[in-house]
């Protein structure tokens, strides 16, 4: 094996999703099928460490500590998100031939370069433009110009759209944009579902709280259409997380819900095609609805409470910039998707199954894990950026007041809705 194929991901967060999925399955296909020697830097149990030994795959392991002295991984091709760089810096020293390639796996990723991150996140696309400048005008031109550094070096590829459009925001100005589209791991059997069961509408994914938002904004929706039209549709809520015990209480007129909790594999295919006809997610959750030739909403970010009239539902196909999901507001997006269409869709068994294998096929084309990983291995051959070469622009990368404010923020957040327990309805026609 030479030194050159030698990969190092670097990935180390507490937190659990489809952005921990996707390094994972990188490594294993880049590792079995690409003959890469993989090295993971993590925690002792982080996720993409845990994930990979419970696959049996074989890499090299870095432990990482906070706090703890720089880690020498020395020559190596790095990989890494865009927002984990301010991190990387302060915990890796490198070979200087050691290249990189950095990779946006959620549009908040740029905010990590900014003291005021947690304050911008939050903002309208208008008001953080605005804010950002005043704040923190130096910082933000210290940022566009590493962004451009790394975009002309070939080492800044994006997750999707609604990355890009993000970025912009912020004062980065993207040049034609490189895509590398989130994997999955393809299922060649084509879900074969029963077609006797109720009106049924599910949802796959983390019942974060942030997430939660938009599961009630499309309860909201889905209740009042029952109620309007006498109808009883069934939601199932596929998941954990810390949301789940405040979901569960919920009260929706016209709806039943159903908490199956975690289903993986064979588990959730059998549950998904006794019990679903038309799927809702966001992230890397949307794309396993669809691999299994399901009809499937996008789900839309919010960090906050919104009604069902706030969000822009639409079908996962046709995609124009392989997007699983944005954050709302951040740009004009009525509805494309009416209650009613997702409900004809689930009685008209073939109008059902022709849409299903169209979110299959897009899937297959743009997703597939053998696809994505050559075209990552490309990139990474074409990149020639050097990791050291971003310490004299944004040095330590610091943000000393981001974490403590969402921590603060989260409680009082959650505090909150758990006192009122507000869930907003609206009239829908």
């Amino acid at each position: 094996m030479t030194e050159s194929r030698r990969l190092t991901l670097f990935y180390p967060v507490r937190s659990i999703g489809g952005a921990q999925l996707a390094f994972a399955r990188i490594a294993r296909e880049m590792g079995t099928r690409l003959g890469w020697q993989i090295v993971v830097v993590d925690y002792a149990d982080g996720f993409v460490r845990s994930t990979l030994a419970a696959w049996q795959v074989q890499f090299a392991f870095i432990e990482w500590r906070e706090s703890a002295a720089p880690l020498d991984i020395g020559e190596t091709t790095l990989f890494l998100s865009l927002g984990g760089l301010p991190h990387a810096l302060q915990s890796l020293r490198a070979d200087p031939l050691t290249r990189v390639l950095f990779w946006t796996l959620h549009p908040h990723a740029i905010t990590a370069f900014f003291k005021f991150g947690f304050l911008y996140n939050r903002l309208s696309a208008e008001r953080r433009h605005f804010f950002s400048r005043i704040l923190e005008p130096f910082t933000r031109a210290s940022v566009s110009r590493l962004l451009l550094q790394i975009e002309e070096k070939e080492a800044l590829l994006f997750m999707d759209g609604p990355n890009v459009r993000y970025f912009l925001t912020m004062g980065c100005r993207s040049v034609d944009p490189r895509y590398l589209p989130v994997p999955i791991t393809r299922k060649d059997a084509f879900l074969l579902r029963a077609w006797n069961q109720p009106l049924s509408i599910g949802w796959l994914g983390r019942l974060a709280e942030d997430k939660s938002y938009t599961i009630c904004a499309m309860l909201d929706l889905c209740s009042c259409y029952a109620k309007a039209h006498s109808l009883v549709i069934d939601f199932h809520i596929i998941g954990d997380g810390p949301a789940h015990a405040r979901l569960q209480k919920l009260e929706m007129p016209g709806l039943r819900l159903f908490f199956p909790g975690v289903l993986k594999e064979k588990k959730l295919a059998d549950y998904v095609s006794k019990n679903l006809k038309v799927g809702f997610a966001m992230g890397t959750s949307l794309l396993e609805f669809a691999i299994m030739g399901i009809p499937v909403l996008i789900g839309d970010y919010t960090n906050v409470p919104i009604t069902g009239l706030k969000l822009p539902l639409r079908w996962f196909v046709p995609n124009e910039d392989y997007s699983l999901g944005e954050v709302i507001d951040e740009r004009l997006r009525p509805a494309s998707v009416k209650i009613a269409e997702v409900v004809d869709i689930c009685r008209n068994e073939t109008a059902n199954r022709e849409l299903g294998n169209l979110c299959r096929e897009y899937a297959v084309k743009n997703h597939q894990i053998d696809k994505i990983c050559e075209k990552l291995t490309a990139r990474l051959q074409a990149t020639k950026y050097c990791f050291e070469s971003a310490r004299p622009i944004i040095g330590r990368g610091e943000r000393p007041w981001g974490p403590r404010l969402a921590r603060v923020a989260a409680w009082w957040r959650n505090s909150l809705v758990m006192r009122k327990r507000i869930i907003p309805q609206n009239h829908i026609p």
